[in-house]
């Protein structure tokens, strides 16, 4: 699910931790919190001083991670799609080898 800009602002201003709703607008909208950081800058928003922030976003490890959840779970629709595909074109496949 993809938010616009107005949307991601007015869920930050709404959200009691505002420090961890940045991950979760990200994680929501498929993105990384530095493109969620921009929106809400851009939106005017009020956002968590850069020590805060370095302590929450954790080491370079952690982000790779957390890129790498994000883009697993991007695969997983994915796969389920594909797997679908996959049970129809075996059907046509077959129909096909019986004429």
């Amino acid at each position: 699910m993809e938010m616009t800009e107005r949307e991601i602002c007015r869920e930050y201003r709404a959200a009691k931790d505002k420090k961890r709703q940045v991950g979760i607008l990200a994680d929501c909208n498929c993105t990384d919190r530095e493109e969620i950081l921009a929106i809400l800058s851009r939106g005017g928003e009020k956002l968590p001083d850069a020590k805060a922030r370095c302590k929450s976003f954790g080491n370079k490890r952690r982000r790779k991670d957390e890129r790498l959840d994000g883009l697993i779970a991007e695969m997983e629709p994915l796969d389920f799609k594909i797997a679908k595909l996959e049970k129809q074109y075996c059907a046509v496949a077959k129909r096909v080898k019986q004429k």
